[in-house]
């Protein structure tokens, strides 16, 4: 027996906040992917600063995992 759960698609409804978040924390991601801005990345990237933005990230997932649906009525038997 299969059965198939297919994820509805529709656009989650994020916040401005959210976007410019995102947008923020996207920046991190060139910064240490290229030298001549990984040490001045360092430089700034204390501890407090993981942290705090480890938990807004954390928040964010949650928020985006409560986006998720799941219609079960499309299933092969």
């Amino acid at each position: 027996m299969t059965i198939a759960i297919t994820i509805a698609c529709h656009p989650c409804k994020s916040t401005l906040d959210q976007q410019l978040f995102l947008d923020e924390v996207n920046d991190f991601n060139l910064e240490v992917r290229y030298p001549e801005y990984r040490s001045e990345f360092y430089k700034f990237c204390t501890q407090e600063f993981a942290e705090s933005y480890f938990i807004r990230i954390k928040e964010f997932v949650s928020w985006l995992r409560s986006q998720i649906t799941f219609d079960e009525s499309s299933h092969n038997i």
